[in-house]
């Protein structure tokens, strides 16, 4: 009699759990009515293609990594003060100025 209660709060437990997961609609809904999700293999390209986003990153990393050699200090004055900053290791990278690295 005490392994049937047992069973029995088991079960009750499985279908109070399962009674109170989330939907399967819940992850379609739109946190915010105004967005575009893209739905053609066409709309996905083109996100894809928008080189002044999509494509576009740091590349602080690679500048002051060791796979980047500079060999003579005038090409290094030729960079601009951020990129020459990382490349020298200095403190200040950005010199006070706002950056998307």
């Amino acid at each position: 009699m005490k392994k049937l209660r047992i069973y029995a709060l088991i079960v009750a437990a499985g279908l109070l759990i399962a009674s109170m997961s989330c939907k399967k609609d819940y992850l379609e809904i739109k946190p915010d009515q105004s967005l575009l999700v893209p739905a053609s293999l066409e709309e996905m390209q083109a996100l894809l293609n928008n080189a002044v986003i999509m494509n576009f990153g740091p590349g602080l990393h690679i500048i002051s990594s060791d796979d980047l050699s500079i060999a003579t200090a005038g090409n290094l004055s030729t960079l601009p003060a951020t990129q020459r900053n990382s490349y020298l290791w200095a403190k200040d990278l950005f010199e006070g100025a706002a950056s998307t690295d």
